[in-house]
């Protein structure tokens, strides 16, 4: 294991901070999410058996579909790849890059700790100029939200902060 990978995760710093409300995250939306992003990830690298997709992840996977279809004119630049701030030291996981466009897909809705979470990702990647969620539903549809909040970024510094103080007691 490399020195990077003992650097705290850009959500585990988001919710050490208390900016992330834990009430949702049951066993079940956890297994549900993880389904999800294997899911459309097995989908863009060409290799979903689609025989293995859970009924209720169909719906989730369509919509993302149809956002491929709408909205992405070509290959993704990246697909769950690691990122790594060398100056602050920590690490993440955007789902996807497309160009200077990162997103990153939900399947619950939207709240405020998203925007600073993906600024924490845009930071690792000086090539990035627009930060999307894309929501995916249950009923086959998706949602994109765009996050321009400028103290996004600020945000998380303050969290990596208080996460770092917190680690140092």
């Amino acid at each position: 294991m490399t020195d990077r990978e003992t650097w705290p995760r850009v959500t585990d710093i988001l919710k050490s901070a208390g900016l992330i409300d834990t009430t949702w995250f049951t066993d079940e939306a956890r297994a549900r999410g993880t389904a999800v992003h294997l899911a459309c990830q097995y989908l863009d690298e060409g290799c979903l058996d689609e025989a293995t997709v859970a009924e209720e992840i169909r719906p989730y996977l369509d919509g993302y579909r149809r956002f491929r279809a709408e909205v992405i004119t070509g290959e993704w630049t990246a697909i769950e790849q690691p990122v790594y701030h060398e100056t602050l030291r920590y690490r993440g996981t955007p789902d996807r890059v497309f160009g200077s466009w990162l997103y990153d897909i939900k399947t619950g809705e939207p709240v405020a700790w998203h925007g600073p979470q993906l600024a924490a990702y845009a930071a690792c990647l000086p090539e990035i100029t627009r930060r999307i969620g894309l929501y995916l539903s249950a009923d086959g549809t998706y949602k994109l939200v765009e996050y321009k909040d400028r103290d996004d970024w600020k945000v998380f510094q303050a969290a990596l902060t208080l996460h770092n103080w917190k680690e140092a007691r």
